[in-house]
């Protein structure tokens, strides 16, 4: 089984559209019905089962509170210079 990190990047119509994590220029259509917590900028992996089929696919919270948390910290820093 492999897996993938994916971050929730924006909606189109009834599709959510991910990017890979590490690699931001490849994007992934998939249903939006098929995730839960459907906000931008969350994170999910994404697992595949050998024949590629998706075995499943999961919201990561604690990943998606850490990166929103750096994210501001950014912001935040920029904004002071």
């Amino acid at each position: 089984m492999k897996c993938l990190k994916y971050t929730l990047d924006r909606f189109e119509g009834d599709k959510a559209v991910l990017l890979i994590k590490g690699d931001e220029t490849v994007e992934e259509i998939i249903s939006k019905k098929s995730i839960l917590h459907t906000k931008e900028g969350n994170i999910y992996e994404k697992c595949f089962s050998n024949d590629y089929k998706v075995f499943k696919v999961h919201y990561l919270e604690k990943e998606t509170i850490n990166t929103r948390k750096r994210s501001l910290e950014i912001l935040n820093r920029i904004k002071e210079k």
